[in-house]
C-alpha cells in the first residue's frame, strides 16, 4: 500500500504543545483558553502579532524537540518491513519556500525525523495557505491508499479518494464518515491499518472475480 502520514498533529501533538507553551507565554495575562481550537489565535483569542511573537520564540523548540508519538517509530518501521511506501506531509511555511532558509528548515525536519527513528520514502511539502487542497491533490497524484490525518477539512477531502485514519484530537471531534476511521494514537494504528488492508484485498478479489 501507499500510506500518507501528516506530521504536525499526527506524529506530534501540536495541540498539546500550543496549549502548554501558550499558557507559559501569556502567564498571568491569560484571559481566554479553548483547548478544542487548532489555531493558536483561536486557542487563546489573541492577535496575529501575539501569535507571530509566540512562534518566533517557540519555533525552534518545537521543530527540534517536539514530542513524537512513542509508537510512531515502531509503526513506520513495521510498514516499511512489510513493503509499504510511506509519504510524509507537512505544511510548515518555512519548508514550502525556496532558498537557503527553506533548505535549513527542511534539514531540521529531517533531523527530527531521524532522531525519532521515523521511516519514510518521501516528504511532501504543502502550501500552508491551502494545505488541505495541496494534500488532496498530492494524495491523488501519489495514489495514496490510506492517509493518517488530524485536520477536519483535509480528512473530508481525502476521504473522497482514499481511506482516512483520523487521529483523535480535541479540534476534530465530530468528523464521521464511513471512509474515515477514528483512532486514538499510533498504538492503535497497527490493527487499524491491518483491518483496512484486509478490507481492500477483499474488495479487490471481489472486483477481480
Amino acid at each position: 500500500m501507499k500510506i500518507g502520514i501528516d506530521i504536525d498533529g499526527v506524529l506530534t501533538d501540536l495541540n498539546k504543545f500550543q496549549a502548554e507553551q501558550g499558557k507559559k507565554y501569556f502567564k498571568n495575562e491569560l484571559q481566554f483558553f479553548n483547548e478544542c481550537a487548532f489555531d493558536f489565535r483561536d486557542m487563546f483569542h489573541c492577535t496575529k502579532e501575539e501569535k507571530d511573537e509566540f512562534w518566533k520564540k517557540n519555533k525552534l523548540n518545537y521543530y527540534l524537540k517536539a514530542e513524537c508519538d512513542k509508537y510512531a517509530s515502531k509503526v513506520t518501521q513495521m510498514l516499511k518491513q512489510q513493503g509499504h511506501t510511506i509519504y510524509l506531509f507537512t505544511n510548515r511555511k518555512e519548508t514550502n519556500n525556496k532558498g537557503m532558509i527553506s533548505d535549513i528548515y527542511k534539514r531540521l525536519l529531517k533531523f527530527w525525523l531521524a532522531n525519532n527513528q521515523i521511516e519514510y520514502d518521501e516528504i511532501i511539502y504543502c502550501d500552508p495557505e491551502k494545505s488541505a487542497e495541496d494534500k488532496y491533490y498530492a494524495c491523488k497524484e501519489k495514489e495514496i491508499d490510506i492517509m493518517i490525518e488530524d485536520q477536519k477539512l483535509s480528512a473530508y477531502l481525502e476521504s473522497n479518494i482514499c481511506k482516512v485514519i483520523i487521529i483523535n484530537r480535541p479540534y476534530n471531534i465530530g468528523v464521521k464518515l464511513p471512509s474515515i476511521t477514528r483512532l486514538n494514537s499510533f498504538e492503535t494504528i497497527k490493527n487499524g491499518l491491518e483491518k483496512l488492508n484486509r478490507k481492500k484485498v477483499k474488495q479487490h478479489e471481489v472486483k477481480h472475480k
